[in-house]
């Protein structure tokens, strides 16, 4: 409903509106946005290394939870974050009797109140967080359109968190993505989440890579530099 907050003022026209996925995923309502072309261009996303494409992985004898809140929004959603996913590791650890060893992402922007209570292990991983999505056996993510492509491109099963953010809305991308990446989760159904992340522990199976349209970066080069010319 914020798409039409994206209009120039006085009725002028956008030369070029790149919609960064493809055309048969999302496109806004006709009229929504003032433009002279509206363009969907494919995915814009960072390949995962050749090294680090999914692969056949020996069993571990403690499984790997990886919990990543990106920049965690602003105070109130970080804070939101946290209560959250401690409450529903804390579910986890009750119902799942494999052991397994949760690893927080953290970064720059992470603040120190933000720090789960139930983690393990705090890893900076700097610039290359999508690397590290493949080196887990569960993932538990914020739900960015970074994030999510970076994932889809691994074979992690995903507990999708979507947060509040001002213009995009995580809940839809969620819903979206579940049926590929894992399972999106509702806060109205907290051991809906917690029975899942049990029994992704608990056997550890892996789900199938998405193999993304890798032309979404040159095709939105190419259609702002033909706007250009």
């Amino acid at each position: 409903e914020k798409i039409t907050d994206f209009n120039l003022p006085n009725g002028r026209k956008w030369d070029l509106v790149c919609v960064p996925n493809p055309p048969d995923h999302w496109m806004p309502a006709p009229g929504a946005i003032n433009a002279k072309r509206i363009a969907a261009t494919g995915w814009i996303f960072r390949p995962m290394p050749s090294h680090m494409l999914p692969q056949l992985r020996m069993v571990r004898g403690q499984a790997s939870l990886l919990v990543a809140s990106g920049g965690g929004g602003n105070t109130e959603t970080a804070a939101w974050f946290k209560r959250e996913v401690d409450a529903l590791l804390s579910r986890v650890r009750q119902m799942c009797a494999a052991k397994f060893r949760v690893v927080q992402a953290v970064g720059p922007r992470l603040g120190a109140d933000a720090l789960l209570s139930n983690a393990d292990q705090y890893l900076d991983v700097g610039p290359r967080l999508n690397e590290e999505f493949a080196r887990h056996d569960v993932v538990i993510s914020t739900v960015g359109y970074n994030s999510v492509l970076e994932l889809a491109q691994t074979d992690v099963p995903v507990l999708l968190m979507p947060i509040t953010r001002s213009l995009d809305d995580q809940a839809a991308r969620a819903r979206g993505w579940e049926p590929v990446l894992g399972h999106a989760h509702d806060v109205t159904n907290a051991d809906a989440s917690a029975l899942w992340l049990a029994q992704q522990l608990g056997t550890l199976q892996r789900r199938m890579p998405c193999m993304l349209d890798e032309r979404g970066a040159e095709s939105c080069a190419r259609l702002i530099l033909e706007t250009l010319a």
